[in-house]
């Protein structure tokens, strides 16, 4: 079975008539969603739910030892960084908040399309790392956290 890269995945769906796939391969899971909008033709969406959460560069999730530590969450792709899915729009989590897996935490714009990044485990938002509508590079420090 030949290896295929996410932007080949992506390439594809966008090229097909599907409106959804669903993609599991080792620790990444990827779903990818289009939609119509009035204001465009057809966007396409996709979700990363198994965020890169490292520390030292070693991939951890929270255990009981871990109560007292800090991570960090890092972006697991190249793209510009939003807090919100709209300007208008109430930020996902702003420094303080109480988050749980799964919630969405940003959304990193790639190739003109909109990457849900979510929460792998329940964290408290500790400090954000980068402004809003920055460039974001890959596994570059995007929100710093402590497990709950």
């Amino acid at each position: 079975m030949k290896d295929i890269t996410l932007d080949e995945i992506i390439d594809k769906f966008e090229d097909s008539s599907l409106s959804e796939l669903d993609v599991s391969y080792k620790d990444l899971h990827v779903i990818c969603k289009r939609y119509a909008s009035a204001s465009t033709n057809n966007e396409t969406s996709v979700t990363y739910t198994a965020p890169q959460i490292k520390e030292n560069k070693e991939e951890t999730s929270c255990k009981v030892e871990d109560k007292d530590k800090y991570k960090t969450i890092n972006s697991p792709l190249v793209g510009t960084f939003y807090t919100a899915p709209s300007p208008d729009s109430p930020a996902f989590v702003k420094q303080g908040d109480k988050i749980a897996k799964g919630d969405t935490l940003c959304i990193l714009e790639a190739m003109k399309m909109m990457n849900e990044l979510t929460a792998e485990d329940d964290y408290t938002i500790v400090e954000i790392l980068s402004p809003e509508g920055a460039l974001v590079e890959y596994d570059q420090p995007l929100f710093k956290v402590k497990c709950l």
